[in-house]
C-alpha cells in the first residue's frame, strides 16, 4: 500500500491535556512472518487463560479496569455496553468461554493484554493511509466495522485512532474496524501497549512482546514510550518527536504535489511514489474499493509496478487471473504509465522511462556529489574507534573505525550533521597488567613506528607472565592501586605511554579516511560519573545492595546493572554516565550513536533505561549500532594471547598484494604505489561494511582482493573501466533517456532512480550493507550494459546519449563509494 515516507504516531493535544497520564508502549515491527500457525503463541494464550481461572480474579476490584471504566465514562461510552479491550477479554476468561486462535500475532497480543492487564491491539501499517491519530472524533468520520455492511460514523467527542482516510480503532482500544486489521499476511505492524496507571508494568509488557515477537516471528522491533512529553513518534525514522499542537490530520499530512510542470524539481524518490500514485489512481477509476495494495514484481521484465488482484475474488466472484486480464484490457495508459499487462493473477504496470530516465540523467548531472542526498536537519553525535590504548590496534578495531565511518557518512548523506568522538579504556586492570610488566621486566626501547603493534606484543608478553607465579596477581592489583590513586611514581610513564598510543591512533584514523573529533579517555570520565551515579542514587534512580550502587531493572526485563563498588571503585556504566555528562557539556546532539559490537547489546539496553528513567536522555535519543566480530579463519582472536592481526601486518599484506595484482594487469601503470594502497584500503573497507550488522566477519585475504566477486577493487575496477570509456569518448554526454531502449539501458536507469532510497533506507536502518549491495548491483548492472551495448561506435545521437548514462553511474558510483569510504582510481 502507498504511504507517507514520514508516517507518523501521533497523540494528539486534545488527548494530552484531558488525559495528562496516559503513556503508550509503541512497538514498531517490520519483516514478520505470521504465516503459519505457532503453537507457541496458542499455547501461551491457553495458559494464561488457564492461570486467571484458577487463581480467581475479581474484576470489579482491579484498579486497571475501574480505570479504564471512568475513561470510558469521559467520552460518553457506557462501560456495561462498551468495555476496555482488556475487560472484555477477562470477563470472558472468567465466564469459562475460550479465546481461542484468531491469528499468531493477535494471539501474542491477547496473551500480553491478560497478563498485564492492558488494553494491547496493534495494526498492518501497509494499510495505513498518511498518519494514526489517537483523537477525540468530530463524528464526521468514517469506519468500516467487523459484521456491519454499510460504513458507519463514530460519535462525536469519542476517543479513535484514525488515518487521513479512515478510523481505525473504534472506541479507543475496541479493535473492530476492517480497514488496518493484521492477519496471516502482514508482514510490518505497530502494536500499542496503553497504559493509565503509572505503576503499571508497561516497559516490562513491551519488552516481553518485542522478545516474543522477534523469536516466533523472525521480525525486527523498535520499542517507544510516548507521553505528555514526547507524544508522537516518526514510524518510518523510528524517532520520538517533540510535541505538536496540530489535531486535524489534514494539517500534519505530508505535502501532496500534484502539478507535473514542477516534476523536474523532485527528487527520484519522489517521481517513483509519483508513478505509484498514477497507478493507483488509474486503479480506482475501475475498482470499487480503497484496499489496493501495489507489489514490486519479482523481475524487472515484468514491469515497474504490480497489483495483486486476490483480494479481489471474492467480491466480484472471478478468479484473480480473470480480474487482471478483465482490468488489462480496460486500462489505458497515459502519463508515467507506459504499458498495462496481465501476468496470471497480476496487473503489471511499465513506467516510461524515456520521460522518467531524462529526469534522472538531469538530476545526477545538475547535483553531481549530492545526488541522492537527503535534507535531514538533526546533530548526531557518534561514538566510534573503539580501540584501548596499550593494546594492539588490529583487524577487530578496523572493523569499528571502517563501520562508524561509514555510519558517520551515511548520516551526513542523509543531511544531518555528525560529530565523532572516542571513549576508550586508558585505565583499569589490563593497563596495571601492562604497566607491571614493562616496568619490571622489560629491557629494551620503545619503537618510534608501529608502536601499538610493539604494545601489543608488550600486553600479550604480560599475560603469559603474569600466570608464571601466583604473587604476581597481587603485584598487579598494587599497580592498578597505584593508577586509581593517580600516584606520581607511575604517572609519568602512564602518561608517556598513553600518549604514544593516541598519536598512533591518531595516524591510523587518518589513514583509514576515519574522523574522530574528540578523545575521552576513561581516566577522564571517572570523577565526572563517580558524581553522577551518587546523584541518581539520591535521586532514588539507583539503589545500593550490599554496598555496591545498582541499577534495579528486573522489571524491565534487563536485570541489574552496577555502577559503584561497594568500595566505591567506578565500573564501566558509571563511567559512561561521566562520558555521558562530558559530551552532553561539550555538545549540542539530537541523537547519540554508538559503535559497540553486539555482544553489548544487553549493556546498553540496560544503561539506555537508566538514561531515560533520570531524565538524561529521551526515548530513542540514544542508539546502539550493532556490529559483529571479526575472526580469521582459525577462530576468534584474542589480545592476551597475541593471536591477532595488527593494523600494520593487514595494510602491508594487503598492500603487497595489491600491488602483484597490478604488476600481472597492468604493469605499465603509473602511480603503482598510490593505486595499491587504494585497492588495499578499498577491499578492507569493502569487506569490512558488506555484511549485515550482527553478522560475524571471517576474513579472508584472497576473497577481499577478488576483481570478480562483491568487492572493494570490483566496484574500483568498474570506475576505472567507466573512466577510460569517457577519456576516449570526444562527444558530450546527452541527458536523453528516450534514445535508450535497450532493456540493459533501461535496467541501469531504474537502479539510478533507487540511489536516494538506498540511502534512505541505510540510514533509517544504519546498515552500510544496503550501499554494498546498491554500489555493487549498480556495478554489475553497467557491466552487463557494457558488455552487450556499444558505446563509443554506436550512432552520433545515440552515442552521446549513452555516454550520458555512463557518465550518470560513474557520478552515482563515487557518490556511493564516498559514502563507504572508498577511493575510486580512475586507472587500475
Amino acid at each position: 500500500m502507498i504511504k507517507s515516507n514520514d508516517m507518523k504516531f501521533i497523540i494528539t493535544k486534545s488527548i494530552i491535556d484531558k488525559y495528562p497520564s496516559l503513556r503508550l508502549g509503541v512497538l514498531i515491527v517490520t519483516g514478520i512472518d505470521n504465516a503459519d500457525e505457532k503453537r507457541d503463541a496458542i499455547s501461551m494464550l491457553s495458559n494464561i487463560q488457564k492461570e486467571i481461572r484458577d487463581k480467581g480474579f475479581d474484576i470489579e476490584k482491579n484498579e486497571t479496569i475501574l480505570k479504564w471504566r471512568e475513561i470510558y465514562r469521559s467520552f460518553g461510552a457506557k462501560p456495561k455496553k462498551h468495555k476496555s479491550s482488556v475487560e472484555a477479554l477477562l470477563a470472558r476468561v472468567i465466564s469459562g468461554e475460550n479465546i481461542g486462535h484468531i491469528n499468531n500475532l493477535v494471539d501474542v497480543y491477547n496473551y500480553i493484554s491478560l497478563k498485564y492487564i492492558l488494553p494491547v491491539g496493534g495494526d498492518d501499517t501497509s494499510k495505513v493511509d498518511g498518519n494514526i491519530l489517537l483523537k477525540f472524533a468530530d463524528g464526521s468520520e468514517k469506519a468500516r466495522i467487523l459484521g456491519i455492511d454499510e460504513t458507519i460514523s463514530p460519535k462525536r467527542g469519542e476517543v479513535v485512532y484514525a488515518d487521513d482516510k479512515e478510523i481505525l480503532c473504534r472506541r479507543w482500544n475496541w479493535r473492530e474496524s476492517k480497514k488496518s486489521m493484521m492477519d496471516e499476511n502482514t508482514k510490518n505492524a505497530i502494536i500499542v501497549i496503553e497504559s493509565l496507571l503509572p505503576k503499571e508494568k508497561l516497559n516490562e509488557a513491551l519488552n516481553e512482546m518485542s522478545g516474543l515477537i522477534e523469536k516466533m516471528f523472525g521480525a525486527r522491533t523498535k520499542r517507544f514510550i510516548l507521553d505528555k512529553n514526547f507524544p508522537s513518534l516518526d514510524i518510518e525514522k523510528g524517532e520520538v518527536l517533540k510535541e505538536i499542537t496540530e489535531t486535524r490530520i489534514s494539517d500534519i499530512s505530508h505535502e501532496k504535489n500534484t502539478d507535473e510542470k514542477n516534476v523536474a524539481n523532485k527528487t527520484i524518490y519522489t517521481l517513483r511514489n509519483e508513478i505509484e500514485k498514477e497507478i493507483l489512481g488509474i486503479l480506482k477509476e475501475h475498482l470499487e474499493t480503497d484496499d489496493i495494495v501495489l507489489e514490486k514484481p519479482p523481475s524487472e521484465k515484468m514491469g515497474d509496478v504490480a497489483f495483486p488482484c486476490f483480494a479481489l475474488a471474492k467480491k466480484m466472484k472471478k478468479s484473480p487471473v480473470e480480474i487482471a486480464r478483465d482490468l488489462s484490457e480496460k486500462i489505458k495508459p497515459s502519463g508515467f504509465v507506459k504499458s498495462v499487462s496481465a501476468q496470471g493473477p497480476y496487473l503489471n504496470f511499465s513506467a516510461d522511462w524515456g520521460a522518467l530516465g531524462t529526469e534522472v540523467l538531469r538530476k545526477v548531472f545538475e547535483q553531481k556529489g549530492d545526488f541522492g542526498k537527503g535534507k535531514g536537519s538533526e546533530t548526531v553525535l557518534i561514538e566510534t574507534f573503539q580501540a584501548n590504548p596499550f593494546k594492539s590496534f588490529h583487524i577487530g578495531h578496523i572493523k569499528n573505525a571502517v563501520f562508524g565511518e561509514a555510519i558517520r557518512r551515511i548520516t551526513m548523506f542523509n543531511g544531518h550533521k555528525t560529530i565523532t568522538v572516542n571513549f576508550s579504556g586508558d585505565v583499569g586492570t589490563h593497563v596495571a597488567k601492562w604497566l607491571w610488566y614493562y616496568t619490571k621486566f622489560y629491557k629494551g626501547d620503545v619503537p618510534k613506528e608501529n608502536f601499538n603493534k610493539w604494545a601489543g606484543d608488550i600486553y600479550a608478553a604480560a599475560c603469559e607472565k603474569a600466570d608464571e607465579d601466583p604473587s604476581y596477581k597481587e603485584e598487579i592489583e598494587e599497580m592498578n592501586r597505584l593508577i586509581d590513586r593517580r600516584d606520581a611514581s607511575i604517572m609519568r610513564v602512564w602518561q608517556e605511554m598513553r600518549d604514544l598510543s593516541y598519536d598512533d591512533y591518531r595516524k591510523i584514523a587518518k589513514e583509514l579516511g576515519a574522523t574522530v573529533e574528540k578523545w575521552y579517555p576513561e581516566s577522564v570520565c571517572e570523577e565526572p560519573g563517580k558524581k553522577k551515579a551518587l546523584e541518581l542514587l539520591e535521586m532514588g534512580v539507583l539503589k545500593k545492595s550490599d554496598g555496591a550502587v545498582i541499577a534495579d531493572l528486573e522489571n524491565e526485563g534487563l536485570g541489574v546493572l552496577i555502577f559503584l563498588k561497594k568500595d566505591g571503585t567506578a565500573l564501566y556504566a558509571a563511567k559512561d554516565l561521566g562520558l555521558l555528562t562530558l559530551k552532553k557539556r561539550d555538545f549540542e546532539a539530537d541523537r547519540f550513536f554508538y559503535i559497540v559490537g553486539s555482544e553489548q547489546e544487553l549493556y546498553f539496553k540496560q544503561l539506555f533505561r537508566v538514561y531515560e528513567f533520570a531524565g538524561l536522555s529521551k526515548p530513542g535519543e540514544n542508539v546502539h549500532v550493532v556490529h559483529g566480530l571479526v575472526t580469521l579463519k582459525e577462530g576468534k582472536m584474542a589480545s592476551r594471547l597475541g593471536n591477532v592481526i595488527s593494523y600494520d601486518e593487514l595494510k602491508s599484506e594487503m598492500v603487497k598484494r595489491a600491488r602483484e595484482e597490478i604488476e600481472k594487469r597492468n604493469p605499465a601503470l603509473k602511480n603503482k604505489d598510490e593505486v595499491s594502497k587504494i585497492i588495499a584500503f578499498g577491499a578492507i573497507k569493502f569487506s569490512m561494511l558488506n555484511i549485515d550488522n550482527v553478522k560475524p566477519i571471517k576474513f579472508d585475504w584472497d576473497e577481499a582482493l577478488d576483481l570478480q566477486g562483491k568487492t572493494g577493487p570490483y566496484i574500483q575496477y568498474v570506475h576505472a573501466r567507466i573512466c577510460s570509456i569517457l577519456r576516449k569518448a570526444e562527444d558530450e554526454p546527452l541527458a536523453d533517456a528516450s534514445l535508450l531502449s535497450h532493456e540493459k539501458e533501461v535496467s541501469l536507469l531504474r537502479h539510478l532512480a533507487a540511489f536516494p532510497q538506498a540511502v534512505s533506507t541505510a540510514y533509517r536502518e544504519l546498515k552500510p550493507l544496503i550501499i554494498t549491495s546498491y554500489v555493487y548491483d549498480l556495478a554489475a548492472k553497467f557491466n552487463e550494459f557494457y558488455q552487450f551495448v556499444p558505446v563509443l561506435k554506436a550512432d552520433e545521437n545515440v552515442r552521446r546519449a549513452r555516454l550520458g548514462l555512463v557518465s550518470a553511474v560513474k557520478q552515482v558510483l563515487e557518490n556511493g563509494m564516498w559514502i563507504l569510504g572508498i577511493d575510486a582510481p580512475e586507472e587500475m
